[in-house]
């Protein structure tokens, strides 16, 4: 048991708005890999089923904050679930001490100032023979940071391609010109 003030969600009980919920002194269970301690979470090999499952649980939290927080749409527009648990790890390499549902608040925190707030069709950016779904926001939050370094997006078909490239290149990333994880994590921070 752990002491916050997040939103518990409702299950199967009818409830269609968010609830705070918790005994009288704000405490409630966390269910599954969430209960998981920053320390042992971060002692983990990389092919821990537990990770896989950790990553599983991050995304089901994820999903329930999208439904249970106002004018939220998505709250990880363009975060996989690797990259949500690369956060998770972060946060707990710097509290140990904590548990991996904490670590989940604290992402949910973060993201909240950056979520999708409407329902928005995903688009497809192609670059060569990969294809990423994103976000008209995203790919224009993409776009204005590709700027902002330096890497304007030129008009045409391979505009935006030939930015993420150049940005990639001067950081050190492959070289796709695809708005993949690596690149969205370090330009869209």
């Amino acid at each position: 048991m752990i002491r916050t003030g997040t939103l518990a969600i409702a299950v199967c009980t009818g409830l269609s708005g968010p609830v705070l919920a918790a005994d009288g002194e704000g405490r409630y269970a966390v269910e599954g890999p969430g209960r998981l301690t920053c320390a042992d979470f971060n002692a983990l090999e990389p092919d821990d089923p537990l990770r896989r499952d950790l990553a599983v649980w991050l995304s089901g939290y994820m999903t329930a904050h999208h439904r249970l927080l106002p004018e939220t749409f998505d709250l990880t527009p363009w975060q996989n679930p690797a990259t949500m648990l690369a956060m998770v790890a972060q946060y707990c390499q710097a509290n140990p001490d904590r548990i991996a549902e904490r670590a989940a608040q604290e992402l949910v925190s973060f993201l909240a100032p950056r979520r999708i707030r409407t329902e928005t069709p995903a688009l497809m950016q192609r670059a060569g023979d990969q294809v990423t779904l994103l976000y008209q926001e995203v790919l224009d939050s993409a776009a204005a940071a590709l700027g902002e370094a330096g890497f304007p997006v030129t008009a045409g078909e391979d505009g935006l391609a030939d930015a993420v490239r150049g940005y990639q290149q001067r950081e050190g990333l492959p070289e796709t010109g695809a708005l993949d994880q690596s690149t969205l994590a370090r330009l869209l921070r």
